[in-house]
């Protein structure tokens, strides 16, 4: 397991937690050791990422719903709306 992971994951588990806390977790839990200094970095990094997810989740969903709406407001193949 990569130590980015093992980091996203135990954060995931454990929420905000001191540094010491999750790298120990990490350690036990894992078997994968994380320097103290890498925590702070990646958890910014994660914290960046965030928003970005959400906003293209955001997206894709009222892509997809337009285009489901989209389909059901045109004439089926060979249907003529006149």
């Amino acid at each position: 397991m990569e130590k980015v992971e093992a980091v996203r994951l135990a954060l995931a588990e454990l929420g905000d937690v001191s540094v010491a806390v999750l790298v120990r977790h990490i350690r036990e839990r894992h078997g994968v050791a994380v320097d103290l200094k890498f925590v702070p970095v990646f958890r910014a990094m994660f914290r960046d990422k965030e928003p970005r997810v959400a906003f293209l989740r955001g997206r894709a969903i009222s892509t997809a719903a337009a285009a489901t709406s989209d389909d059901s407001s045109s004439p089926a193949m060979g249907e003529d709306r006149s």
